[in-house]
């Protein structure tokens, strides 16, 4: 007996570029007035009913199953392979190293330290890491993962907008604004619980510096790619601006001259407390959410002095951060000397006949100066 072929859901609208699975399923979800729970199970099927496709949050954006993404292709039309793009999973080793079992130590070291931006390299000293995964929560991976640390953030602007949905990017602590409408990032509960609770949408406006980084990052997340001082990759793009934080929050003594003064104006610009008033180093995964925030406010602000010229990045990576310096320009190659002009033909037998009559009348008087004549009729000689 033959199996049904799979009927392709009647409405399907299409994923849009950086978006979240998660944020899709639910849009696809909306389409029937179902919830994403209901829409999976009828995906799903028999593999739902029987638990062996996980169907949590954390799981559809970080790394879903073979099967699931199957499912939904065959549903909608949208291929494996950008249903993938729209995990984490989808941007490795791009965005994260790996999803694999950690190496929290040397993968900290890899993608954190193995470059630097504003201090010089190998000045950042060592720090111990445990399960860290590049941007992820802590332990987020893991089974004890808090809820808390997967909330997932909106753009109030683009709320507004039938059929805009949440970003990958806004899932983790990799963005602070809206790269079109430049509005802060909000709790995703707290923009779409204000119809409920007669509440005007939360706003808060972002500064120019967060709004040139996170363009740049929206970049990397759809075209692979950022236009800095020259075009780079988009792994080399979240590698700096995950090294930018890390930084920030370092201790550094204030014998330490003009690191310490530079540190400072950081601060000061950010409008913020020095290290967001950390007393003890953790890395930027584990702290919370505000301070994140605050952290990566900072990295905005020094990406926009070091542009400016107004602090000096001497990291690794400065030459991609600095002032643009107009690449010298070759003048080109001088201009050939004119050529020598040739002596007519017609004024050669006169010549001659004056250098002969003046040799003859010179040699009876000074042999020596009869070789002053003669090399120049020798010459007109062979020019004709």
């Amino acid at each position: 007996m033959r199996a049904e072929p799979v009927r392709r859901w009647p409405l399907h609208p299409p994923p849009q570029p950086g978006e979240a699975l998660s944020s899709w399923i639910d849009r696809l979800a909306a389409c029937y007035n179902i919830t994403a729970a209901l829409l999976l199970a009828d995906a799903l099927g028999p593999a739902h009913e029987r638990g062996k496709i996980r169907l949590e949050g954390p799981d559809l954006d970080v790394d879903p199953q073979v099967e699931l993404l199957g499912a939904f292709a065959e549903r909608t039309g949208v291929s494996v392979a950008d249903l993938h793009v729209m995990t984490f999973a989808g941007w490795v080793p791009c965005l994260l190293d790996s999803l694999g079992p950690f190496d929290g130590p040397e993968a900290f070291r890899t993608y954190v330290r193995q470059d630097s931006v504003l201090l010089p390299p190998r000045q950042a000293g060592r720090h111990r890491t445990e399960d860290w995964c590049a941007w992820l929560p802590g332990r987020s991976l893991t089974p004890q993962v808090p809820r808390k640390a997967w909330r997932r953030r909106m753009y109030p602007e683009c709320a507004r907008e039938s059929g805009r949905g949440v970003s990958l990017a806004a899932v983790l602590p990799l963005m602070l604004s809206c790269p079109d409408h430049g509005c802060r990032l909000e709790v995703e509960h707290e923009v779409t619980g204000t119809p409920r609770w007669n509440k005007p949408m939360p706003y808060r406006s972002a500064t120019p510096a967060m709004v040139a980084i996170d363009r740049c990052t929206w970049q990397a997340l759809t075209a692979g790619k950022v236009t800095l001082a020259i075009t780079v990759h988009a792994g080399v793009w979240f590698r700096l601006v995950r090294s930018l934080p890390d930084e920030l929050s370092l201790a550094i003594p204030t014998s330490a001259g003009a690191r310490a003064l530079m540190m400072e104006r950081i601060w000061r610009e950010a409008d913020h407390q020095r290290r967001t008033g950390l007393k003890v180093w953790r890395p930027y995964e584990y702290l919370r959410s505000e301070v994140q925030e605050a952290m990566l406010e900072g990295a905005a602000v020094a990406l926009q002095l070091a542009a400016t010229g107004e602090i000096t990045a001497r990291g690794s990576l400065s030459h991609l951060v600095g002032p643009q310096r107009h690449p010298p320009v070759y003048d080109g190659d001088p201009p050939p000397p004119p050529p020598r002009p040739r002596r007519g033909v017609g004024c050669g037998h006169h010549v001659l006949r004056r250098s002969g009559a003046e040799a003859v009348r010179l040699a009876s008087g000074s042999p020596g100066r009869l070789h002053r004549v003669l090399p120049d009729a020798r010459g007109l000689r062979r020019n004709r």
